[in-house]
């Protein structure tokens, strides 16, 4: 992550009559060399959980270098665990990650815990758009 500038977070929703408001992410990675990579998430679907997070973290699951972030986290703190060291949402396997389906107000607390900030800067109606940047 330290290649990059900032990370902007754009959310679309789009209505579906079965199951409502659905997001799909898209990542969008400004690198200090003046080139951008995106990733994108699948449109979410469904009931019963947070679709907004799903989205996200689908998303930035995608960006290796700021996954990195995450895993020299955890390094200097081995044989605890993810969600000891980051915060809820930053998975329970062996590497971390963001989880779906948890709300997005826990990933500014991870965004926090190594060093970056993460704000809702802008929505409407079919749009919500996050920035995170290094402190």
């Amino acid at each position: 992550f330290p290649s990059h500038d900032r990370i902007i977070i754009n959310i679309d929703w789009a209505k579906s009559r079965i199951w409502g408001n659905n997001a799909r992410a898209e990542a969008v990675v400004d690198y200090k060399d003046g080139t951008r990579k995106r990733f994108e998430s699948a449109r979410t679907s469904g009931c019963g959980y947070d679709k907004e997070s799903t989205a996200v973290g689908e998303a930035l699951n995608q960006c290796p270098a700021f996954l990195k972030v995450l895993y020299a986290k955890m390094k200097k703190h081995q044989g605890k665990k993810n969600h000891e060291v980051l915060g809820y949402g930053s998975g329970y396997g062996i590497l971390p990650y963001f989880e779906g389906g948890v709300g997005v107000s826990c990933f500014p607390r991870i965004m926090e815990k190594i060093g970056y900030t993460m704000e809702h800067i802008s929505n409407g109606k079919t749009f919500d758009v996050y920035e995170i940047k290094k402190k």
